[in-house]
């Protein structure tokens, strides 16, 4: 069986997570699937393994613009057909409408189909966000499954485009590898660390959907009752929003408190969950939350927003609070560290870790028996 994997979109955060995990793991098995990935010429992958194949685009003709629209609705078909592939497999959101085999659209944006989020954007991010909005129903509705990696995700879908509702919407929750996440942590990371107090950290790169503003009256008012140093992974992949950050810290006035580390590779992630004391996680709209699965798989201690997604991933790995409620915030925090050390964090990380099935090769498995199961 062949399948063509239309990656265009994934370019950084938990896409790029995502795909490098997932071919990885194709990669180890091609001999009853071949795979011809579109994806961008930054990808960072090696030459072509076994029954695996990639056509590159220059990265600029892969963002949102007519040239990506003509490559998703006329290339993409006709080098389904070209190559001979049984099903086309779309990673991010959107891609070709109509398609001469099956289609499975993944959709993993969330920001798409939440009115608040669309209402709070400048006229022209709006725009260019409707638009995207557009495509991925149309996409939606043609295509035989629709994937998404958690139920709250579908349920959001469900809730803001009827007309998608009747659709077969399956979940894949996303894999974790804490062996991927080993490599020494950079020293000048490092360095930044050695800080007297409880280490909190949120990791995350910039974006108006991440919870900062609440996030910030929370340190406030923690800051009263702890001494601590809040490590956010925040850097210059979004400069106004960083600059937007740094100036909110000064005017709740815990600049003290709050160190940006910049972006750490993936790979040495492993090692700032393990000299943290705790993450918060005050993001108020995901379609999954790869820090929160990594946390527990470093067995951390989490305090997250009450979203529906989060209470899905981390169940009773986590403790939650009302991100407008910057009291409600600091006594869970207080609370989750007076009861670390006492074993049950460890016991419900891996139960919950269990219940997901995070694992890259079970992910695998549930992949490669969605595609082989569309008509």
């Amino acid at each position: 069986m062949k399948t063509l994997l239309h990656a265009l979109g994934v370019s950084m955060g938990g896409a790029k997570r995502h795909l490098t995990n997932l071919l990885s793991e194709l990669a180890k098995d091609t001999k009853t699937h071949q795979f011809v990935v579109l994806g961008r010429e930054s990808f960072p992958h090696s030459s072509p393994e076994g029954g695996m194949q990639f056509v590159r685009f220059a990265d600029r003709k892969c963002g949102f613009s007519l040239s990506r629209l003509f490559t998703d609705t006329v290339r993409t078909p006709k080098l389904a057909r070209r190559h001979g592939c049984d099903v086309i497999v779309s990673l991010t959101n959107y891609g070709p409408i109509l398609t001469p085999v099956p289609h499975i659209v993944f959709e993993r944006n969330a920001l798409l189909f939440s009115p608040i989020h669309l209402s709070e954007l400048p006229q022209p991010q709006q725009s260019k966000m409707r638009l995207q909005r557009q495509l991925a129903i149309a996409t939606m509705k043609r295509a035989q499954f629709v994937v998404t990696p958690s139920r709250a995700m579908a349920e959001l879908i469900k809730s803001d485009c009827p007309s998608v509702r009747e659709k077969d919407f399956r979940v894949l929750y996303h894999g974790f590898s804490a062996e991927s996440m080993n490599s020494p942590l950079n020293s000048a990371v490092s360095r930044l660390l050695d800080r007297p107090g409880v280490k909190l950290l949120y990791p995350t790169h910039g974006a108006l959907h991440k919870g900062f503003p609440d996030l910030l009256s929370l340190l406030q008012e923690l800051r009263r009752h702890l001494d601590y140093t809040l490590f956010t992974t925040i850097g210059e992949e979004s400069p106004a929003l960083l600059a937007f950050v740094k100036h909110q810290v000064e005017i709740f006035g815990v600049q003290r408190n709050v160190v940006f580390t910049g972006q750490v590779r993936q790979a040495e992630m492993g090692g700032l969950y393990r000299r943290c004391d705790l993450m918060i996680y005050p993001s108020l709209l995901e379609s999954f939350g790869y820090s929160m699965v990594e946390a527990m798989g470093h067995e951390l201690p989490i305090v997250a927003a009450d979203t529906p997604v989060n209470r899905e991933i981390c169940g009773t790995a986590a403790q939650y609070y009302d991100p407008g409620d910057p009291a409600a915030g600091t006594r869970a925090v207080l609370s989750v560290l007076a009861a670390a050390g006492s074993g049950t964090l460890e016991q419900q990380c891996h139960a919950q870790l269990a219940a997901l099935g995070c694992s890259w090769v079970e992910y695998r498995n549930k992949f490669v028996a969605l595609i082989e199961s569309v008509q």
